[in-house]
């Protein structure tokens, strides 16, 4: 059910660059998310304390967490990110499926 509806939503079109930076990079991106965050949180709350870092940290694992479902997302459509840097993005564009 979820793979029909992704698909029909536009799930298998080809991805963004940034959408492949990512997927190959989930650590940096989830630190950034941590950083942003905790940031923001600190900002509006106004100090800088305990809790407003444990908040940082935890959405940032969970920025981590979705770019890492994002990559198997990809996976199943046939986007390879670690080819991407080959040239080749699609399982269809291997020189072996010719």
């Amino acid at each position: 059910m979820f793979w029909a509806l992704d698909a029909y939503s536009g799930g298998a079109t080809r991805p963004t660059e940034a959408r492949i930076r990512a997927v190959r990079h989930p650590l940096p991106f989830g630190a950034v998310g941590a950083v942003f965050s905790g940031g923001m949180c600190a900002l509006t709350i106004g100090r800088l304390d305990w809790q407003v870092v444990l908040f940082g940290l935890v959405l940032g694992m969970l920025v981590g967490l979705v770019i890492v479902f994002e990559r198997k997302r990809l996976e199943h459509y046939g986007f390879r990110p670690e080819a991407a840097s080959n040239g080749r993005e699609h399982d269809g564009d291997a020189e072996g499926a010719r």
